[in-house]
């Protein structure tokens, strides 16, 4: 495993700066290491306990938030890839839609030329925007959109998809997560009780629960479209479980016209 982290500068593992004490980490099986603060931990990271909708409840998500930072492990990778794929690219323009508390600053410093953040809600971002309808944004103006668990909010993400693809630039690129769970979307525009979305959805806000034909939708508001997963990406099982990055999936949609 030192062999990889000594091969993957791109992929910042030259960032962590004690080798010695990772070795100790990983022959612990409950050993992590934190990618966004960078903290050495002895023991996993923690439950994450879903808000229960009365009387849904679902169990908590094992090994999943850093104590540090408050990282998730989405965040994780998102991190991970976006370092690997832009360092040295810091002239391009970005669009961050709900930007993750953990991961704001560090954008900032990779992308220093024009970062912005937003989100509906006034005051959680730089930038005030309806996703479905960016009217206060020009065609093509971002290189690119950052969209991380937004989408099954929102009730037209057709819609939203279309303003995504309508703001990048040519050539620009859509990095898309959302939750997912097997092969096909469920989805149902009638249901409105919170206590039933938690159950079909996953979460009480959420319109849907999207599955692996989530790509389609993508692919279908014009982008060409590839999955990064974190298995493929990072092909150490062990390296996973340290990073606490298993099962994570980034769709990259790029505007070829």
């Amino acid at each position: 495993m030192i062999n990889f982290l000594r091969k993957c500068k791109d992929m910042i593992y030259h960032e962590i700066p004690k080798l010695k004490l990772l070795s100790k980490i990983v022959r612990s099986a409950n050993g992590r290491y934190c990618l966004i603060c960078k903290s050495f931990l002895p023991q996993k990271f923690l439950h994450y306990n879903i808000p229960p909708v009365p009387p849904v409840e679902l169990p908590p998500l094992d090994d999943w938030s850093c104590p540090v930072c408050g990282s998730h492990p989405r965040f994780r990778f998102m991190w991970l890839f976006l370092k690997s794929r832009y360092e040295n690219k810091s002239e391009l323009s970005v669009l961050h839609f709900a930007p993750e508390h953990c991961l704001k600053n560090l954008m900032a410093e990779l992308f220093p030329v024009y970062y912005k953040t937003a989100d509906i809600e006034a005051g959680n971002a730089m930038l005030q925007v309806d996703i479905t309808n960016m009217d206060n944004i020009d065609n093509n103006s971002f290189d690119i959109v950052i969209c991380s668990h937004v989408l099954e909010h929102v009730d037209d993400d057709l819609r939203a998809l279309g303003e995504i693809y309508r703001v990048l630039k040519k050539d620009g690129t859509a990095i898309i997560v959302v939750p997912m769970k097997g092969e096909t979307t469920i989805e149902d525009p009638d249901c409105n009780d919170p206590a039933e979305r938690l159950r079909r959805f996953g979460q009480d806000d959420h319109y849907r629960l999207y599955g692996d034909d989530f790509y389609y939708r993508v692919e279908k508001a014009g982008f060409e479209v590839s999955l990064i997963s974190s298995d493929g990406f990072i092909e150490s099982p062990e390296l996973r479980t340290l990073l606490g990055i298993n099962n994570e999936k980034i769709f990259v949609g790029i505007k070829r016209k």
